[in-house]
């Protein structure tokens, strides 16, 4: 909110109607790498200081380089990544089958995966 009033403050011509176009705006710098934030996001900056970071850099140190930036700014497994299969573990939460359970223990392991890319059904 208070980024809001600035920025119609200090730019009138700004065609930024209410908060959540200005939202929207900061949203879009920082996936941009044009602005830094600090690791929750709860305060931005144009210049970078100290525990300020880019969003590139706060991504690379969540997920290292098991995970990487699509040309269309989606984040996605690389090939060290992680993954994980939609179909295979909707099947063994709706079976009874509890060798399916034990089969997929590995899930449960507190490592961070992202979907393996498989088309999902509609």
């Amino acid at each position: 909110m208070e980024t809001f009033v600035v920025m119609k403050k200090k730019y009138k011509q700004l065609p930024i109607n209410n908060v959540h176009e200005g939202g929207a705006v900061i949203a879009s710098l920082l996936r941009e790498d044009w602005i830094y934030t600090n690791d929750v996001g709860s305060h931005i900056s144009l210049k970078r200081h100290e525990g300020f970071f880019t969003f590139s850099e706060q991504a690379r140190k969540k997920f290292g380089q098991n995970y990487k930036f699509i040309s269309n700014g989606t984040l996605v497994t690389s090939t060290q990544g992680k993954k994980l299969n939609l179909d295979e573990v909707l099947t063994m939460l709706k079976s009874k089958d509890e060798s399916l359970l034990q089969n997929m223990q590995w899930i449960f392991d507190n490592e961070f995966r992202f979907l393996d890319g498989k088309p999902l059904k509609t």
